[in-house]
């Protein structure tokens, strides 16, 4: 038996927990998320319980659009125990990630938490090595972004699952480059990645919408 909590609302705010107005399960006192201020591929997470002997695992679920979820850890309670952590080591780089708790009791029932989100994109303004402009798009986007050696530069266009839409290159140089990137008329509106992989070997990403 699954039992689902409220609604979910989210806000906004760079790091930031992003939290919904629903009810957690009793056992669950509090949920959060944060993203590594050093890593934006890593998020913290934590949680505060009861400690019920009622409870068999939390399993912490993970989703890039609030929507679908998967499992990325369970973590199997312990009577007495009130706090817990998990390290999600592979968060969407450069993104917003949606996390709740499936809690599954020993009486066969299962209750989910409400959902949080943690804020790992970088401001544009204070990293002004890589711009996206206009954005939203429509059919053309601006691709600006700084090297510190000349070198083939490969650009990606990846939807919410990671999955590559269009990929190409170009012969970038030392200081600012600019790239106009047509969209392909087959992309539906929605929110995608751009990645950047540069000579150095590094790589970048950033988030963007398209409207049609």
């Amino acid at each position: 038996v699954d039992r689902c909590f409220g609604n979910t609302a989210l806000g906004t705010g760079q790091n930031d927990a992003l939290v919904a107005p629903c009810i957690l399960p009793l056992e669950v006192l509090s949920f959060s998320a944060t993203c590594n201020s050093q890593n934006s591929q890593e998020a913290n997470l934590s949680w505060r319980v009861t400690g019920s002997i009622d409870v068999n695992a939390y399993i912490v679920e993970h989703s890039v659009d609030g929507i679908q979820f998967n499992s990325i850890s369970e973590n199997f309670a312990i009577a007495g125990k009130t706090d817990y952590y998990f390290t999600h080591p592979n968060a969407a780089n450069n993104a917003v990630n949606y996390y709740r708790l499936r809690q599954t009791n020993r009486d066969g029932t299962t209750d989910y938490s409400r959902i949080i989100a943690a804020d790992c994109r970088e401001n544009q303004e204070n990293n002004p090595a890589l711009r996206l402009f206009p954005n939203p798009a429509r059919d053309l986007l601006n691709l600006q972004f700084e090297l510190n050696q000349t070198g083939t530069t490969h650009i990606e266009i990846l939807d919410l699952l990671g999955k590559t839409l269009l990929r190409t290159e170009m012969e970038a140089s030392i200081g600012s480059n600019l790239l106009p990137i047509s969209l392909p008329a087959e992309l539906a509106s929605g929110l995608y990645f751009l990645r950047l992989s540069t000579p150095d070997g590094s790589t970048q990403q950033r988030e963007f919408t398209l409207i049609r």
